[in-house]
């Protein structure tokens, strides 16, 4: 994602906005989407203030793993990482259901 940090933050925060009144709405699949594209951005902010850009959602999946998510960083981001892991798992299954 292009922008900045902050830009990209505030993008994660209409996305979890967004992923709140799609679950009020009953889409619960649509709902994961956005929640998986407000870690993407959180996840793509952290890189960026790593000096880090990537434009496909798996090099920044691989790289939020390979340097942030490892054991010599900080638990949250570790955390972070095994949700990142799941919801791109998630989000995969569910656009294949949504196209079947």
């Amino acid at each position: 994602m292009k922008g900045t940090p902050s830009q990209m933050i505030d993008a994660a925060k209409r996305s979890i906005r967004a992923a709140r009144v799609l679950l009020d709405e009953d889409l619960p699949d649509q709902a994961a989407s956005r929640a998986y594209y407000a870690m993407f951005y959180v996840a793509s902010a952290l890189l960026k203030n790593e000096s880090l850009e990537f434009s496909s959602h798996s090099a920044v999946h691989a790289a939020f793993g390979r340097e942030l998510a490892n054991p010599n960083r900080a638990s949250l981001a570790r955390c972070i990482g095994g949700c990142s892991t799941h919801s791109f798992i998630e989000r995969r299954q569910t656009t294949t259901r949504s196209t079947t």
